[in-house]
């Protein structure tokens, strides 16, 4: 039951402040991902850091700002209070006068290096948090992983092993089907989430992306898409199972530079052979098709009957290779040369 600490304040307006003290105290993000996780321009709260001081972080070994959770839903709801239209100095005051009112508990502060914040330590954390169906956890976790090294190195080091985890718990058994789908239902949402922000539709060259019919597993294929749409490409991504009847009429309307497709067994493998081959037969200027996946690590022999170029065993591998095959052809790419040496090791 939500306490009432300040009786001028509306309830959801309260209900939003017991959050904010309820909150970690702990120094887990930098300034980009607190813009990120706010949506505003971290100029802004920097300014009311100087001229209110609030917020007010503490600083990393190298002298970095580092914000706490309870930073992030301050500065949310002053947002909100700011769009009542109050100015932020009143916001400000408000808050103040009820943090100090407050009969909540504050929560003890974490110092700076206590947490693991390693890539395996966060991996670690964000696997307990998902299979305990903890989304606040989970979200608390990658909330600093992304605070605290890039997007791709997440992938990689963090959200990749976590999944191999609970893919390998699921095969021993030791994790359930409910534990395996809150997973990969969790992430998918986020990488969506990071696809969308992250995309864009004025952009030299296009990449439609999708699973083979009947193929439902689609993490890797949108570890490629997000890592081609952080590369400059605009990705249009189909996902999951794509139905193959009317594909040359979509593609024909969207006339992307390549199309990236996925399979993960010998069955959907097939049928994404089928629908390569009529693609090949389409009169110029046909897109350059690739495809990847686990069907095509575990046996190598369904590459010779899938007509494109075989992408390789990761997402980074994807993404260079279509990169060098456009640029063998003439064409330079959108964002300059690659460096694959952040990206190396993301399977789909």
């Amino acid at each position: 039951m939500s306490r009432q600490l300040r009786p001028d304040l509306p309830s959801d307006a309260e209900h939003d402040l017991e959050l904010v003290l309820q909150a970690s105290d702990a120094p887990s993000y930098n300034t980009a991902a607190v813009a990120r996780r706010c949506g505003m321009p971290a100029a802004t709260f920097q300014a009311w850091e100087r001229r209110h001081g609030f917020p007010a972080p503490r600083r990393g070994p190298g002298k970095q700002r580092l914000y706490s959770e309870r930073d992030v839903r301050a500065l949310r709801w002053l947002q909100a209070r700011i769009a009542e239209g109050l100015t932020i100095s009143a916001a400000l005051a408000l808050l103040r006068a009820s943090l100090s009112a407050s009969p909540v508990p504050a929560p003890p502060v974490t110092p700076i290096g206590r947490a693991d914040q390693s890539t395996g330590g966060l991996a670690r954390r964000l696997e307990g948090a998902v299979l305990a169906f903890d989304g606040a956890r989970a979200g608390a976790a990658l909330g600093e992983a992304f605070g605290l090294y890039p997007v791709e190195q997440v992938c990689l080091e963090v959200i990749q092993p976590m999944l191999h985890g609970v893919g390998q718990g699921w095969h021993t058994g030791t994790v359930d089907v409910a534990q395996e789908h809150f997973a990969s239902g969790y992430i998918r949402q986020r990488l969506a989430a990071l696809l969308d922000f992250s995309n864009g539709a004025d952009r030299p060259w296009t990449a439609v992306a999708a699973c083979a019919p009947d193929d439902w597993h689609e993490l890797g294929l949108l570890m490629v898409a997000l890592f081609l749409a952080r590369r400059g490409w605009h990705v249009v991504y189909l996902g999951a199972s794509l139905p193959p009847d009317g594909l040359e009429e979509r593609l024909a309307l969207l006339r992307p530079t390549a199309v990236v497709f996925s399979a993960s067994t010998a069955q959907t493998a097939t049928a994404l052979a089928a629908i390569t081959r009529r693609l090949a037969e389409l009169p110029p200027p046909q897109p350059l098709v690739g495809y990847g996946g686990q069907a095509f690590m575990h046996d190598p022999t369904l590459r010779d009957a899938v007509p494109g170029l075989y992408l390789g065993p990761d997402a980074a591998t994807a993404v260079t290779r279509l990169e060098h095959a456009l640029s063998d052809a003439g064409r330079s790419a959108p964002n300059g040369p690659l460096s694959h040496d952040h990206l190396r090791g993301t399977r789909y």
